[in-house]
């Protein structure tokens, strides 16, 4: 749990966030916090209006996780993306 939650306080405090953009900018939110002494599970949803950019906050945000798993010798995590959908302008 002190991993995830070093994790949750390296995000950008002024911005990557839905409460710190503007109009069309793209940002990362944890939608989910699961944990206990050995293992925590967390969930974001990443939002562009860019498809190209989604990858490069993805990124991002898995560099923020290998920051927080590098403070903790013998942590280690996971990171699983899971597309929901596309930008509907994509699709047509």
């Amino acid at each position: 749990m002190k991993v995830a939650g070093t994790f949750l306080d390296l995000l950008p405090k002024d911005s990557f966030s839905p409460e710190t953009t503007e109009d069309r900018e793209g940002f990362v939110h944890p939608t989910y916090f699961e944990g206990n002494a050995e293992k925590a599970k967390q969930a974001f949803i990443v939002r562009d209006f860019q498809t190209a950019k989604l990858s490069l906050h993805e990124k991002r945000l898995e560099e923020f996780v290998k920051q927080a798993v590098g403070k903790y010798e013998g942590a280690a995590y996971d990171f699983e993306i899971v597309e929901q959908y596309r930008n509907m302008k994509d699709v047509w």
